[in-house]
């Protein structure tokens, strides 16, 4: 790459609930050139799946966005959240019709981006599903 200010950017993304809706967090991983940049998760509180792996994208995002990349790659395990977020499904419930809009505003002021779904079984998604459910369970034992 000529330009080091702009770079590609995959971030991989993870929501759970215990219960839905129930105790919820998300996570997200932050890779430039294959190196993990940022590793991040938050517990969320009673909320549903969804919302979770919707934040995971929003919040992975946001923090996207300081690195200024010429191309993001959004990676999930949310067949709902990728096929709505690529069009192929359309977003019908409210509170995650507002997610969608967020996620789909940051998106559009990247120079380019792809969303895709991915399976459980990959190793990036299982150290975001990991890190979900660390959090999770430090949330259960009062941590």
């Amino acid at each position: 790459m000529a330009d080091n200010s702009h770079t590609d950017i995959i971030l991989v993304t993870d929501g759970a609930s215990r219960g839905n809706p129930g105790p919820a967090a998300r996570a997200y991983l932050i890779y430039e050139n294959g190196i993990i940049k940022k590793r991040e998760g938050r517990y969320l509180g009673e909320t549903t799946n969804n919302v979770a792996e919707y934040t995971a994208v929003l919040e992975g995002l946001l923090e996207v966005q300081q690195f200024h990349p010429n191309s993001v790659a959004v990676i999930s395990d949310s067949e709902l959240v990728v096929r709505q977020l690529q069009g192929i499904y359309r977003v019908r419930n409210a509170v995650l019709s507002k997610l969608y809009g967020e996620v789909i505003s940051i998106l559009d002021s990247f120079p380019s981006y792809a969303v895709c779904h991915s399976s459980r079984e990959n190793p990036h998604i299982r150290l975001a599903d990991a890190l979900c459910n660390e959090i999770l369970d430090n949330h259960a034992q009062g941590i």
